[in-house]
């Protein structure tokens, strides 16, 4: 495009990168959050149907910030 700026791209496999520094640091609090909030809804949920989404879904989160932690390939 006209106005690129000449900054190479961020890469989280770049140690030095702050992609790299947010993805180590940053990105676990926020999931952390996400999961505190979905499981703070699910157990004021009543529908069993919408209370066992939830649930998954704080499961999926977990795996997430599991993988995020330990430096594994994100499924």
């Amino acid at each position: 495009m006209e106005y690129d700026a000449d900054v190479p791209q961020s890469n989280t496999a770049d140690p030095t990168s702050f992609a790299s520094i947010s993805a180590r640091e940053r990105w676990p609090i926020i999931l952390t959050g996400a999961i505190d909030d979905v499981h703070k809804a699910v157990s004021s949920e009543k529908d069993p149907e919408r209370a066992s989404e939830g649930k998954k879904i704080v499961k999926n989160l977990a795996t997430l910030k599991h993988e995020l932690q330990h430096n594994r390939q994100l499924t």
